[in-house]
């Protein structure tokens, strides 16, 4: 367990970039979010096990229910607007442009996986971002 944790503080997570770092508030002291990232005290849980085990984005909330079912929670990171589609405000937006810009990539396939079914979209690097 103790690797993991090690390996998961170099990691780009989507924690980490959406809420931790993509929505700081300007007054947040910078010193500190950086200490919090690299001490954090976080051993992982039922949820990030899950992810682990699967390799690709399958949220533990959506583990046994479809993707249209999902998608009816607000904070489900895809939306249905007559199709399947990553939520641009959603905390794993801000990872997937982060580590495109990281690796200096044009593009990934996102493939994010439910219990019953899987949906795969193209994400572009938003170069305003």
């Amino acid at each position: 367990m103790w690797q993991m944790v090690t390996e998961r503080r170099k990691w780009i997570t989507e924690s980490n970039v959406g809420s931790r770092i993509a929505k700081m508030r300007k007054t947040t002291k910078r010193c500190n979010k950086v200490k919090s990232l690299l001490y954090s005290s976080f051993w992982g849980n039922q949820a990030t096990q899950y992810g682990v085990d699967n390799e690709v984005k399958c949220p533990y909330s959506a583990k046994d229910i479809s993707i249209d079912d999902a998608c009816s929670n607000s904070s489900f990171s895809l939306e249905n607007d007559s199709r399947h589609k990553l939520k641009r405000r959603h905390d794993c937006h801000f990872q997937i442009q982060c580590q495109l810009f990281c690796v200096d990539c044009e593009w990934c396939d996102l493939v994010m996986m439910t219990g019953r079914d899987f949906h795969t979209q193209r994400i572009y690097r938003d170069k305003k971002w």
